[in-house]
């Protein structure tokens, strides 16, 4: 029996392609776009590539066996969420108010000021401890300050003693930050605190 087709500009087309053509493309495997693109599909997206990308997980390791709930594959259901939770200019976490958290999801993610979501980064990729960096035969110690931009805080003849100036800092800034930090979630002031306070994390 002939194959079931359906004609095309004269050309006989099969049914099972017309199905791949109406059927929406899976982003990274996973992700179904299921209606139209807008400011908060960016979002979206780059949550599924820090998850599903192979290339983004080889350069950002700390991505390794992240995930996205189940709900969340589809672009409908995230999108309003983003719309009851996101606050302009400010990003998805994952991890601020549960530490450790690998999954993306309405009960764990959070959106913050971009200062805040990058708090527990160091802006440097080395085996050297946190906030420091070799200048020479001796070691500096800088952290951006959200009022500030990047501040210095000295060069130190050890790696301990600048990753002390850095913590002390950092410390510092928790504080001064308090109450806006609270404002947003009282649980991500003190995961911050217990945090910077861990030998264990350091």
């Amino acid at each position: 029996a002939a194959a079931n087709t359906r004609k095309s500009r004269g050309n006989a087309l099969p049914m099972t392609a017309l199905r791949r053509r109406t059927e929406p493309m899976k982003i990274f495997g996973k992700g179904i776009n299921d209606t139209e693109n807008a400011k908060d599909y960016q979002t979206w997206h780059s949550m599924l590539r820090r998850c599903y990308s192979s290339l983004y997980k080889k350069d950002k390791p700390t991505y390794h066996n992240c995930e996205v709930c189940e709900e969340w594959l589809h672009f409908s259901v995230f999108r309003e969420w983003y719309a009851a939770n996101n606050k302009a200019n400010w990003e998805l976490d994952k991890d601020l108010l549960i530490p450790g958290n690998k999954t993306y999801s309405p009960e764990t993610c959070i959106f913050v000021p971009r200062w805040l979501n990058c708090f527990k980064n160091t802006g440097s990729r080395n085996s050297l401890k946190k906030g420091v960096k070799r200048s020479g035969t001796k070691f500096t110690a800088r952290i951006h300050d959200p009022d500030k931009g990047p501040t210095h805080l000295g060069t130190f003849p050890t790696e301990d003693e600048a990753h002390a100036a850095w913590r002390k800092k950092k410390k510092e800034l928790l504080l001064r930050k308090e109450q806006e930090i609270r404002g947003i979630d009282e649980r991500i002031f003190e995961n911050l605190k217990n945090w910077l306070e861990s030998e264990s994390e350091f």
